[in-house]
């Protein structure tokens, strides 16, 4: 009887660490896929920004060609 209750507490404690032990590798898996998730989303905004700037700037370029076109046929 003693030696069926020890094996059953044997038992508990070692299910109790295996489940830790997977409750640790899922919280450290959760983490790492949210870091992920954060990087790949700071990259797409780094890449917007980037995208949005260079727009920007052949924009200013077109309208300053424009305004120079402008002056020549004012003259």
């Amino acid at each position: 009887k003693v030696n069926s209750a020890t094996k059953a507490v044997k038992e508990a404690s070692r299910l109790k660490r295996e489940n830790e032990k997977l409750e640790r590798k899922r919280k450290l898996e959760s983490e790492k896929a949210e870091k992920e998730r954060i990087r790949k989303e700071m990259k797409e905004t780094k890449e917007k920004q980037k995208q949005e700037l260079k727009e920007k700037l052949e924009k200013e370029k077109q309208d300053k060609e424009k305004a120079k076109e402008e002056e020549k046929k004012k003259r």
